[in-house]
């Protein structure tokens, strides 16, 4: 598996139950590195499924769980790393897999993680106005009263 060789360096890459599901936890500041390399060796062939941000209140964390699907090894694989709940902010993948636009707009829109250097950040995307300023996902949400 050429996966494996390929992140060899950055930490153990584990499996799930099901055959073909693999995730490795890094540094938040290699995730454009590991997207890049990954984006190199498998070319037109590796997707980003979801990005999912995960509020780990008691730890004061968001893992963010990036899951790409990479087509030629018919493999999903889960790059996960941790960063501040409150500086949670990440550099942007978007200009190395665009496909991840929209997934970052989500979880900057729902959790509050900002994507640095993605230019297609807005509050609201799929909130309504009233909850623009609002992080609905995060588990310390109250709602505002309108």
């Amino acid at each position: 598996m050429v996966l494996k060789d390929l992140l060899s360096d950055y930490g153990e890459l584990k499996k799930y139950r099901k055959d073909n599901r693999f995730h490795i936890t890094v540094a938040p500041t290699l995730i454009r590195e590991i997207t890049s390399k990954l984006v190199k060796e498998y070319k037109d062939g590796i997707y980003i499924s979801t990005i999912t941000p995960v509020d780990l209140i008691k730890e004061g964390v968001i893992e963010v769980n990036y899951e790409f699907q990479i087509l030629p090894e018919k493999t999903f694989l889960v790059v996960k790393t941790r960063i501040p709940r409150d500086k949670s902010e990440i550099d942007s993948i978007v200009d190395i897999l665009p496909g991840a636009k929209v997934l970052e707009q989500e979880a900057y829109d729902l959790m509050g993680v900002y994507f640095r250097g993605n230019p297609y950040l807005r509050k609201p995307f799929l909130l309504p106005e009233h909850m623009a300023q609002e992080t609905p996902l995060r588990k310390d949400w109250k709602p505002s009263k309108r």
